[in-house]
């Protein structure tokens, strides 16, 4: 019962965290930067593929559909991952902030800069892109 417990709340921090961490990186989807804008559109596949897998396999599936969860330990194990690895890109996405503006932001709020309804910014939104070319 405590394994079906952990599986679910990990399933949960990690769909979550995938999700913040697409959304972190949508202001720089659109960057005057080649390398960002790539960087920027990986992450945010990989992010949707990783959310629509783990929504699917460890929350839709065992859950609703078969009504039992299989394979706990692996995707409890792989959920720890995840989120190690959630936890990696919010950080690298909070050094993608101006370093005027980093102060006010901590690691697990970056997500929402530059504001949490902008997609586009009229400004630099990485401490390279202000560089003369």
């Amino acid at each position: 019962m405590l394994i079906d417990y952990l599986l679910v709340s990990s399933s949960l921090f990690a769909i979550t965290g995938v999700a913040m961490l697409a959304y972190g990186y949508r202001a720089s989807l659109f960057s005057g930067d080649p390398a960002t804008r790539w960087f920027a559109w990986s992450m945010a596949l990989l992010c949707a593929s990783i959310f629509w897998r783990r929504a699917t396999w460890d929350l839709i599936n065992p859950i609703v559909i078969a009504g039992q969860v299989d394979q706990r330990h692996w995707n409890i194990a792989f959920n720890v991952l995840c989120i190690a690895g959630v936890y990696a890109g919010l950080q690298a996405r909070l050094l993608l902030i101006p370093q005027a503006e980093r102060w006010r932001w901590h690691w697990f709020t970056c997500w929402m800069h530059p504001g949490l309804l902008r997609f586009r910014t009229d400004r630099p939104v990485a401490p390279h892109e202000d560089r003369q070319r």
